[in-house]
């Protein structure tokens, strides 16, 4: 089944930040339930083994719920997946009766992109490859250069 390509705040084209994106089709006021984030839920042993060397591999669509369970939007999910990162996001995820939804932080205007942090987190001592993998292009003047929720070690910071 084809994922629906607008709805009642939103639609999706080409972004300049990542592949396609979710851009506000009306003026957004701040609080407002955007689009809820869709996919099948499944316990975290059931995620499928994923091939790193792929390019896909790092396109993020796992969303992780407060109970540990997962939402995997590349099954059955819906076009929130198209949602791009920003380190000075207008949106922010909230997790309502398991339910994720994206949130308007502040007013959006007509046309912006919609965006919110990821906070995407890895066990284990920072690796280099995590500065390619999980690279962020957002652009904003408070962006750490990482989709990761943590700061980039000082020893790798030069090659950002």
């Amino acid at each position: 089944m084809p994922i629906v390509t607008r709805g009642e705040y939103w639609f999706v084209k080409k972004s300049k930040l990542h592949g396609r994106g979710l851009f506000a089709r009306k003026d957004i006021p701040k609080g407002t339930l955007i689009i809820e984030y869709k996919g099948t839920r499944m316990p975290p042993e059931d995620l499928p083994d994923i091939d790193e060397s792929k390019p896909e591999a790092h396109h993020t669509v796992i969303f992780t719920l407060d109970n540990g369970w997962l939402i995997d939007a590349n099954r059955r999910g819906n076009a929130a997946q198209f949602a791009n990162h920003s380190c000075n996001p207008n949106c922010e995820t909230i997790e309502e009766a398991e339910r994720v939804y994206i949130r308007s932080r502040k007013k959006i205007p007509k046309g912006a992109e919609i965006l919110y942090d990821y906070h995407l987190y890895l066990e284990g001592p920072f690796k280099k490859e995590w500065l390619e993998d999980y690279v962020c292009h957002c652009g904003s003047r408070k962006c750490r250069k990482i989709m990761l929720d943590r700061k980039i070690p000082k020893k790798y910071r030069h090659l950002t």
